[in-house]
């Protein structure tokens, strides 16, 4: 019964901050005006999530991070561009080859 017990609190828990995450990615999108009719799929959500904790990231470290295909990650990257929600910039360290492009949640 103990087991039990200690394993509906422990669900209880991990349901209670995946609900929290939701709401602060949605949180940032009010504050960037987003309409609220539209809707963020879980991928979406999970990209917001990740750059707002680790600020200006990579598209190959956010596929590496979420372990789904390039393309994906980059289609939903756009869609959340057109929005307005999120940016992308280049660096380059003065080194030959292309840039590496960053994406992060617009200000």
């Amino acid at each position: 019964m103990k087991l039990d017990l200690n394993c509906r609190k422990i669900v209880e828990f991990k349901i209670k901050n995946i609900v929290e995450e939701y709401i602060m990615a949605n949180k940032i999108l009010l504050e960037k005006n987003v309409e609220i009719n539209e809707i963020l799929t879980p991928l979406q959500n999970n990209l917001i999530k990740l750059l707002y904790k680790n600020g200006p990231t990579t598209r190959k470290e956010l596929v590496n991070h979420l372990s789904i295909p390039r393309t994906t990650i980059y289609d939903n990257l756009l869609k959340l561009q057109k929005r307005k929600v999120l940016e992308k910039f280049t660096r380059n360290y003065g080194t030959r080859g292309r840039p590496l492009v960053f994406w992060k949640i617009t200000e």
